[in-house]
């Protein structure tokens, strides 16, 4: 009864945004009371206030994206709002817990801060920011595994770096990357915090196993590395004559990310770039003597340094890490 007052009440005076915004202080107030004084029913009541809350983020009087910047500002404290229930709720794990969903809590609540947190990315912003503030996103809930502990935020975080791919490879195919731009300069980012996502939410509360490590590292390596080729692929402007310098340079971060990281499959995904640099120097760089000439330079130092580099720190691929890093 509570809750259906108190619904009625924030859809008779609020909408859209600013709704979502108030069911997720109600929300959030709601579940204080699991804690003092006590009331166990609180719980689901909140999930269900958290449930209109991203119902409200999706009201029809946003369509068409937000326009108020206050608008943004209403969703994005939602959002902050909700991730900050996930790491009360990771406190207040009780194991002799019977019912399955009240052992899961920390769960649902991620799951619905998750949903929250890729609305609000799509019904706050545009193009280059939409991409930009995907990866803040990413960032804030990788800190929040590894510093505030909260398990259930890894599955997030791997859900959102996909979320990332797909968003950043619509953002390539659209023609947004075109150029030495800011779109182009987004989809490196991008493309930067997949190769990284792998390397940092293995660890923190329940590491992942080796083989679950060698999977993402795959997965995120390719599809980071896959985006900057893509990106070049796509090129038709003034960087058209420099896509196997773009892709050289990828291949090389990636190289160099596996070699002190410890990774093989970056490694190998790096090796691989490089590798497809070569029939591409062959095939299109051939057409411009000029090109042709900085790309053979260009390929040939790169291959002379992968060679020196796996004598010089071939230490960092035969060891057998310690316990406790990455592998």
């Amino acid at each position: 009864l509570a809750v259906a007052v108190l619904s009625r009440t924030v859809n008779f005076y609020f909408s859209g945004a600013l709704a979502a915004l108030a069911f997720a202080v109600a929300a959030f107030a709601v579940l204080t009371l699991t804690r003092w004084p006590g009331i166990r029913a609180a719980l689901e009541a909140s999930w269900v206030l958290w449930t209109f809350a991203l119902v409200g983020s999706l009201d029809e009087s946003t369509s068409g994206y937000l326009q108020l910047q206050e608008n943004t500002w209403f969703l994005t404290t939602a959002v902050v709002i909700a991730w900050g229930a996930a790491i009360v709720l990771s406190r207040s794990r009780d194991a002799a817990e019977t019912v399955w969903w009240r052992r899961r809590q920390e769960g649902v609540q991620t799951l619905l801060a998750t949903l929250l947190t890729c609305v609000a990315t799509v019904r706050c912003y545009l193009g280059n920011e939409r991409i930009v503030a995907l990866i803040a996103s990413l960032a804030m809930v990788v800190l929040i595994l590894r510093i505030a502990k909260v398990r259930t935020a890894r599955h997030a975080a791997i859900a959102l770096g996909m979320w990332l791919a797909c968003l950043a490879a619509v953002h390539v195919s659209s023609g947004d990357a075109e150029g030495f731009y800011a779109g182009f300069i987004v989809v490196g980012l991008a493309a930067i915090a997949l190769l990284a996502l792998p390397l940092v939410v293995v660890a923190g509360p329940a590491p992942v196993n080796a083989s679950g490590r060698s999977q993402l590292r795959w997965f995120f390596g390719a599809s980071g590395l896959g985006l900057i080729f893509y990106a070049g692929l796509s090129q038709q402007g003034p960087l058209l004559p420099y896509v196997t310098v773009i892709w050289g340079l990828a291949s090389i971060v990636a190289f160099m990310t596996g070699l002190f990281a410890r990774s093989r499959p970056h490694r190998l995904l790096g090796l691989i770039g490089l590798a497809l640099c070569v029939p591409r120097v062959f095939i299109v760089d051939l057409d411009s003597t000029l090109h042709r000439i900085a790309a053979f330079v260009v390929l040939g130092l790169v291959l002379l340094w992968v060679g020196f580099s796996y004598h010089r720190f071939r230490h960092l691929i035969t060891e057998t890490p310690t316990k406790g890093t990455n592998s």
